[in-house]
């Protein structure tokens, strides 16, 4: 007889006193149409890239170009 299957644990629901809180806090939102306080509001990030890596980026593709066109340079003409 194969072993039983574990099953994950069940999520649990949110208690309803939360639900209503949360509910609450932004029902208060809808009527304003982009009047949302900051607080609520989702705030962009700035860029995911650090300047260093960035910087990166940019010497590995500019100095694989240069090797290529010196690779090109250096093997002669294609026929």
């Amino acid at each position: 007889k194969p072993p039983p299957i574990a099953t994950p644990p069940a999520a649990t629901m949110p208690s309803k006193l939360t639900m209503k809180q949360r509910s609450a806090k932004f029902a208060k939102n809808v009527d304003k149409r982009g009047t949302v306080s900051a607080g609520t509001a989702r705030r962009e990030k700035g860029s995911s890239l650090g300047p260093w890596m960035l910087g990166f980026l940019v010497f590995v593709i500019v100095g694989s170009s240069f090797f290529q066109v010196i690779q090109r340079m250096v093997s002669g003409p294609v026929l």
